[in-house]
């Protein structure tokens, strides 16, 4: 199992690094590959791709962090339309940064050099 850490922090709000919420969200890709080598091999359905999968997590691990009582109180189905939603949203945003504007844009909100 991959383990990705996301970061949840508002630099643009003036909060300093030290108040950034920190969640460790478990990502399963084996058992995306697996769904994968099923449809390639009996022609089934296709799952869903890897940076879908990222996007879903993405949405638990925000609706998490928006209303953690809710979320520490809801049976596991119940919570599966708010992670789809974010996953939907996220892939009918149209690109609007280049790539490399992107990659200054991650450096200045991490704080880091610009890149090279």
């Amino acid at each position: 199992m991959a383990r990705s850490s996301i970061n949840i922090g508002h630099r643009e709000a003036g909060l300093s690094p030290a108040t950034w919420l920190s969640l460790v969200v478990p990502i399963d890709f084996q058992k995306r590959d697996d769904a994968q080598a099923a449809a390639e091999m009996a022609g089934g359905t296709k799952p869903s791709s890897e940076s879908e999968v990222v996007n879903h997590e993405i949405g638990h691990a925000l609706h998490f962090v928006e209303d953690p009582i809710q979320v520490a109180n809801a049976d596991a189905e119940d919570l599966e339309p708010t992670a789809n939603g974010f996953a939907k949203k996220v892939a009918n945003e149209k690109n609007s940064m280049s790539e490399p504007d992107a990659k200054k844009r991650v450096h200045e909100i991490l704080g880091l050099e610009p890149p090279k």
